[in-house]
């Protein structure tokens, strides 16, 4: 009797178990709304430029001694980078348009103010303009360029609010060239 019960509840559970394959029935594919499309394609904007300063490809520290190319602007991506952060505040939306503007507030370094800061500092210290005229034009280069990367890394973070207008192209959301044009200001210090 016993053995006939637990083949009982043995075939029940078979039974019940019968219609499960173990793999989980596929999720209906979920409709972003239009504003949410904005909001993903500012968010992938946002981090592609924060991705540029962890490309291991490209070690961009200080510390590995490389020697920097003044004409490469990647040369300063890891003292501009360095802290760069971002938030999205709002996304205003013209649906007749096609158009949109978002709002995102930047956490990045004040190059221009680093800049600017560097410079006066380069012009009072008549000491050091001696010992870079003593250099090649080379040396000098290198020692100049040392100095405006440790004068940017050094600076503060700041944040700054910007409007990035994007626009439907193919039911795609892309940043337009003024926003671009934009965010670029923006990450200047500008």
């Amino acid at each position: 009797m016993k053995k006939k019960r637990q083949a009982a509840v043995l075939a029940l559970l078979l039974l019940a178990l019968s219609g499960c394959t173990g793999a989980e029935e596929p999720e209906a594919a979920v409709e972003l709304s239009r504003e949410d499309q904005v909001r993903a394609s500012a968010f992938q904007a946002l981090e592609d430029i924060r991705r540029l300063n962890q490309d291991p490809a490209e070690p961009m520290s200080l510390s590995f001694g490389r020697e920097p190319d003044l004409e490469d602007p990647k040369a300063l991506l890891p003292a501009v980078l360095g802290e760069f952060t971002y938030r999205i505040d709002a996304v205003v939306l013209d649906e007749a348009q096609e158009e949109a503007v978002v709002t995102v507030t930047l956490r990045r370094k004040g190059v221009g103010e680093a800049l600017v800061t560097w410079m006066h500092d380069l012009k009072k210290d008549r000491d050091q303009l001696r010992a870079l005229s003593a250099l090649s034009q080379e040396e000098q280069e290198a020692q100049l360029h040392w100095q405006l990367m440790e004068t940017i890394q050094n600076a503060p973070p700041q944040d700054c609010a910007v409007a990035l207008p994007f626009s439907a192209e193919a039911g795609d959301w892309t940043l337009t060239e003024e926003g671009q044009a934009v965010l670029s200001a923006a990450l200047r210090g500008e």
